[in-house]
């Protein structure tokens, strides 16, 4: 191990808005020994929402300012003169932006460094210059990788030629002192939200990936059945005009909610019924593990990683991606089982303190950290 100095750690990432895998790196950086390493973020773009969460946490952050990800010049010397002025003895990052320009920066500096793979991003989505490219930066430059899922790295070791022996897997992480603090009146929430019937919540990109419109039409055909329940979502993205007219067309507009971004989630989570994940591919979705560790009732699609959270347990009633009929069964059958919510909410809660707990998994991060800087 590194003595007598701290070991300094230059994270790089693409932004630090509200996503999983910016509040991912946030749970465990918290965590971190900071006797032991020093962290900086350094991220490409103005997306800065969670830079005081950051700060709060004693991880200093700093932008690059890119305006896209072809702004070479810029990104690539921002980052070599960054890593050659504090002299860091290994750089992270994740990402595809950030994997490229982090990548090459170190390998120039010869640093070296560590890619968490966050998705399997070619087992669907096929771009090819975009894999190219990411192959080449990869296989002359990392030392090793961190798969956030068995999923995830089994992806890229199909898709990207990764050797297996080079990932090491650690799970995405939640702070579940955070969850053990909200305030069970959930004094926080929207006043929009105040007149709302028991509702469903889902959280997540409003992207053709989550699924959304499979839940919308579940959902229209759940209120045939059961009249006081609402269907909300919390986040933005490209497909939010397309589904707002999907439910005017479907005539549920009173029903169901569309909140944009909203900063603290957990009072959502508390007052929610169900939490809806019917996503059609993921990594390892930390918007699930925050529902599970609030206390909420999940129904999510049967997907590898959602199966490695679950695993044997009757923590996540599962069923197909895409299936509207099975989604919406599912639904009605678990707001009227008391017993199973119940059964199902206390499993979730005994696998996310168990397996995902940010300070277990800073432990093997530290751990892993180490490893590599002492090696090279």
């Amino acid at each position: 191990m590194v003595l007598n100095k701290r070991i300094k750690i230059l994270h790089i990432i693409e932004s630090i808005a509200r996503g999983g895998a910016e509040y991912n790196l946030l749970n465990v950086l918290k965590c971190i020994d900071k006797d032991i390493f020093y962290n900086k973020i350094l991220y490409l773009y103005k997306k800065d929402d969670l830079s005081e969460d950051f700060k709060n946490a004693g991880i200093d952050v700093e932008c690059i300012g890119m305006k896209d990800v072809y702004d070479f010049k810029k990104g690539l010397s921002s980052i070599m003169k960054n890593i050659r002025r504090h002299n860091y003895d290994m750089i992270h990052t994740q990402l595809f932006g950030s994997n490229i320009y982090g990548r090459t920066a170190a390998f120039f500096t010869h640093k070296p460094v560590i890619t968490t793979l966050q998705n399997p991003d070619y087992t669907f989505e096929g771009n090819l210059f975009r894999k190219i490219l990411d192959k080449i930066t990869a296989f002359i430059a990392n030392t090793k990788f961190i798969a956030v899922s068995e999923f995830v790295k089994e992806s890229f070791v199909n898709k990207l030629s990764l050797h297996p022996e080079n990932i090491e897997i650690i799970n995405n992480s939640l702070d579940l002192e955070k969850f053990r603090s909200v305030d069970e009146d959930v004094k926080g929430i929207k006043k929009n939200m105040l007149g709302l019937r028991q509702y469903i919540l889902t959280i997540g990109r409003l992207h053709p990936q989550k699924g959304h419109i499979y839940l919308i039409k579940a959902f229209k055909r759940l209120t045939e059945k059961i009249n006081d329940i609402d269907l909300v979502f919390i986040g933005e993205g490209l497909l939010k005009d397309s589904l707002i007219s999907l439910v005017k067309e479907l005539g549920i507009e009173n029903r169901v909610h569309f909140l944009g971004i909203i900063k603290d989630v957990l009072p959502y989570l508390k007052r929610a019924s169900i939490f809806a994940f019917p996503s059609l591919y993921e990594g390892l979705p930390l918007a699930l593990l925050e529902a599970m560790a609030a206390g909420v009732p999940c129904v999510a699609s049967d997907i590898a990683p959602i199966k490695e959270i679950k695993q044997n347990t009757t923590a996540i009633f599962l069923v197909k991606p895409g299936d509207i009929s099975s989604l919406e069964k599912a639904l009605f059958n678990l707001l009227n089982n008391e017993g199973l919510r119940k059964e199902m909410t206390q499993a979730a809660f005994k696998i996310v303190s168990e397996r995902f707990d940010a300070r277990k998994n800073s432990a093997k991060l530290e751990a892993y950290f180490t490893r590599v800087v002492d090696k090279t």
